[in-house]
């Protein structure tokens, strides 16, 4: 009897112990967030990067802010007929990459930091002035306020990205970690492209808010649906990938 309640004493201990660390590693997560405020901001013009499409004589502009301070390894590529600016650090670690969308007529930027899993994401009209701004997981969520402009640079939309959400961020994170489901460090490859935007998603059914966790296992995915406000386990299913 006595060696049994030894053996259970040190699995709550354990268990305790999981826990704690598993609360600790959600704080490390959420103590880097980026900051935004609603200040108005525009594209340098002063900079500027000319492409020229291999085979072709159509030329496409990019305006962009070059950091000229730690980042020491600038790349313009050709991707897919667009061009594509992009920032590394000292250490190797993307800092920013910048995608102009003939298409939409847009300039998409997005801002990484070495010691978050957050980035600043900032849409530009073609005239460089701004038209979006937020913070962005690289999960796959956004959060926080996101801001919208007119050409003329007014805000004509706030969206509140946490709103009705009381099963919040943190809660989210935690529970990945309690239901063993691994959160790495930065999900951001060595070509700059975020790689976990499919993770963890926020949507609505019926006004409600909902977050979806997609889980990979080898040949399968686990897919689980939590309600946003309560925090309660909608369904929890497992689909069989075939990869391309």
């Amino acid at each position: 009897m006595k060696k049994a309640v030894f053996i259970f004493i040190l699995l709550l201990l354990a268990l305790n112990s999981n826990a704690q660390n598993n609360e600790n590693r959600v704080k490390e997560l959420m103590a880097n967030i980026p900051k935004i405020t609603a200040d108005y901001e525009s594209l340098e013009k002063s900079h500027i990067i000319f492409y020229f499409p291999s085979g072709g004589a159509a030329r496409y502009k990019m305006p962009c802010k070059i950091n000229n301070g730690d980042s020491i390894n600038i790349h313009i590529q050709h991707f897919d007929g667009i061009p594509w600016y992009k920032e590394w650090d000292k250490n190797g670690y993307c800092t920013k990459n910048i995608l102009w969308s003939p298409q939409i007529d847009e300039i998409l930027t997005r801002e990484h930091f070495a010691n978050s899993l957050f980035y600043i994401t900032k849409i530009f009209y073609s005239n460089g002035n701004l038209k979006e701004k937020g913070v962005a997981s690289q999960l796959g969520f956004k959060i926080g306020l996101w801001y919208h402009y007119d050409e003329k640079g007014n805000v004509i939309k706030i969206e509140d990205n946490d709103k009705g959400y009381k099963f919040t961020t943190k809660d989210v994170l935690l529970f990945c970690l309690n239901n063993n489901i691994t959160i790495k460090d930065n999900y951001i490859s060595e070509y700059c492209e975020v790689l976990g935007w499919w993770f963890i998603n926020k949507f609505t059914d019926e006004n409600n808010p909902m977050w979806k966790i997609t889980q990979r296992l080898r040949s399968k995915e686990r897919i689980i649906i939590i309600d946003g406000k309560t925090g309660r386990v909608i369904s929890d299913r497992e689909e069989f990938v075939i990869d391309d």
